[in-house]
C-alpha cells in the first residue's frame, strides 16, 4: 500500500477508534497501520489498548511483543511519558501460556 493511501488508512481508523471505543478490533487495525507505516511508538501504544479490552487477543500479544523486541533490540530508548519496552502483564500472561510463541519471538528478533 503507497504511503498516501496508508496515511488515509490511519486517518479512517482513527475516527474509527473515536465511534468504537470499546472495540478491541479496531485498536489493533490502527496499531497495524502505524506498524506498516514505521511509527512503532504509536503501534505498540495502540497494540496495548485492544490487550487492555480483550486480554486474549493473541495476534495483538504476537506484534506488541515483537516490536518491543525490536524497541529493545535497536537499543531505542522512551521517551517521556512512553512506556519502556517491558512487556505487560497481560502479555506476559499470555506468553507464559504460549512457550511456542515466545520461541515464534526469539527466532524473529
Amino acid at each position: 500500500m503507497g504511503q498516501k493511501k496508508l496515511g488515509l488508512a490511519v486517518e479512517v481508523l482513527k475516527l474509527t477508534v473515536e465511534a468504537y471505543p470499546d472495540s478491541f478490533n479496531v485498536y489493533d487495525s490502527l496499531a497495524e497501520a502505524y506498524m506498516n507505516r514505521g511509527d512503532r511508538v504509536l503501534a505498540i501504544k495502540n497494540y496495548e489498548k485492544p490487550l487492555e479490552l480483550n486480554p486474549k487477543n493473541f495476534g495483538a500479544a504476537v506484534a506488541l511483543a515483537k516490536l518491543k523486541a525490536e524497541e529493545q533490540r535497536d537499543g531505542r530508548s522512551p521517551q517521556a511519558g512512553e512506556k519502556s519496552g517491558v512487556v505487560s502483564s497481560s502479555t506476559h500472561s499470555l506468553l507464559s501460556t504460549s512457550p511456542d510463541l515466545v520461541l515464534i519471538l526469539m527466532n524473529d528478533a
